[in-house]
């Protein structure tokens, strides 16, 4: 199995590891009510000292594990995950973060999830950075589906993900997001051979 490359370059973008310098810009970024509105989260998990002591959490375990587990797998593993920063490549800033989550490799498929800054929205930011990954997870996992959730009224999420060539192929059950309203949420999926024709 390919080892993961540490960083994916796109035209503006760039994919990297997440460490532990990201956190404080990751924490101002979510602290935007805005951008977490759609996240089926509970309020609280956004509060300011729970959120804090979450992602200094994440943090520790990307750090201490990104060699051996989260990047890096060992040969022969058949799940694993990948959490990488989304930055300018002109200026270096943290904008937001990808991830592919459930990866079974025996089974040639994952999830994908995606935020980024209030400040970054409408600028193409996701449509690049997911194409990168997805494309990354193609190519070079080859993987043949990725699948993700999106809030019904994310308009923004759901014109990005059609673009590059996911379905809408089912409603997975009712969660409250993180406005507490009760919502049906979207499940898309997206095959090696649509990405290709998008």
């Amino acid at each position: 199995m390919k080892r993961f490359a540490a960083r994916i370059d796109g035209r503006r973008l760039l994919l990297r590891e997440l460490s532990l310098w990201d956190m404080w810009p990751i924490i101002r970024l979510l602290r935007n009510k805005d951008l977490t509105r759609f996240h089926v989260a509970p309020v609280r998990a956004f509060r300011w000292p729970r959120l804090v002591r979450k992602l200094i959490r994440l943090f520790r375990l990307a750090h201490t594990y990104s060699l051996a587990f989260w990047h890096r797998l060992r040969p022969g593993a058949t799940r694993g995950q990948y959490k990488l920063a989304i930055v300018y490549k002109d200026t270096g800033q943290v904008v937001g973060v990808v991830t592919l989550t459930d990866v079974f490799f025996d089974k040639d498929c994952a999830s994908i999830g995606i935020w980024v800054g209030r400040d970054f929205w409408a600028k193409g930011v996701m449509y690049e950075a997911e194409a990168l990954i997805i494309r990354w997870a193609f190519e070079t996992l080859g993987l043949e589906r990725i699948s993700g959730n999106v809030h019904p009224e994310n308009v923004a999420s759901i014109i990005t993900m059609k673009k590059l060539g996911f379905d809408v192929v089912d409603a997975y059950g009712q969660v409250k997001d993180n406005t507490g309203k009760t919502v049906d949420m979207w499940k898309v999926v997206l095959s090696r051979e649509r990405f290709k024709a998008a």
